[in-house]
């Protein structure tokens, strides 16, 4: 009940618009990903979060981060550059929370948390 209730279908486009990837003028220029960047995004995340799918927190990646430095860079410049976010990192665990004072038996009483990986986190 929950499922259907608080993951309803999402809607079509009635007027989709058409795709143009001709290169104009007045483009904004494309800048990679700098290192600093990638590191705040990691060192700002909570570092005791709920984990995601993986199962690693954000102290974890910050750990990792001491040691694979470059790799987790170059892993997350590269999904940056190409436009690319990895299919796991942007899958989500919902957990349904009660909200205080209300009908159980009503799915709105209910407010769902997404657990998202910290990974996915710096793409976005």
């Amino acid at each position: 009940m929950l499922r259907t209730h608080l993951f309803p279908e999402l809607p079509s486009l009635v007027d989709e618009p058409t795709l143009d990837l001709r290169p104009h003028s007045d483009n904004i220029e494309y800048v990679s990903i700098t290192k600093r960047e990638v590191k705040d995004a990691i060192f700002t995340a909570a570092q005791l979060n709920a984990p995601g799918i993986s199962g690693l927190m954000g102290r974890a990646w910050r750990w990792a981060w001491t040691i694979l430095e470059d790799t987790i860079y170059n892993l997350v410049r590269l999904c940056v550059d190409s436009g690319y976010h990895p299919k796991i990192w942007r899958t989500s665990i919902a957990v349904a929370l009660q909200k205080p004072n209300r009908e159980y038996s009503k799915p709105r009483s209910y407010r769902l948390i997404q657990l998202l990986e910290v990974l996915g986190k710096t793409l976005k």
